[in-house]
């Protein structure tokens, strides 16, 4: 099995808006399958994406002003048959 650290640049579509995005990401991978993760959350915003109306809707919708404009995202993909994550030390 191997594994390293990189980074996944790329392309977030949303409500019709587009954003590049960078995510720190760790990866290990044998000849079965990969898996992917996040070793961070990335912020996305949003009013990034068009839907500033949307979450004023929400704000006014739930009475409730501590909405954020900003979600923290983070990402595990399994393809294959992925190897599993050694276990935290």
């Amino acid at each position: 099995m191997a594994g390293g650290k990189g980074t996944l640049d790329g392309e977030l579509s949303l409500h019709g808006a587009s954003k590049d995005v960078s995510v720190p990401v760790e990866i290990l991978h044998t000849e079965a399958g990969m898996a992917l993760r996040s070793t961070d959350p990335w912020v996305v915003k949003i009013s990034d994406h068009d839907m500033g109306a949307q979450l004023d809707a929400l704000i006014t919708l739930c009475a409730h002003e501590s909405i954020a404009d900003e979600v923290k995202v983070t990402v595990d993909v399994q393809l294959g048959e992925a190897p599993t994550w050694p276990a935290a030390e």
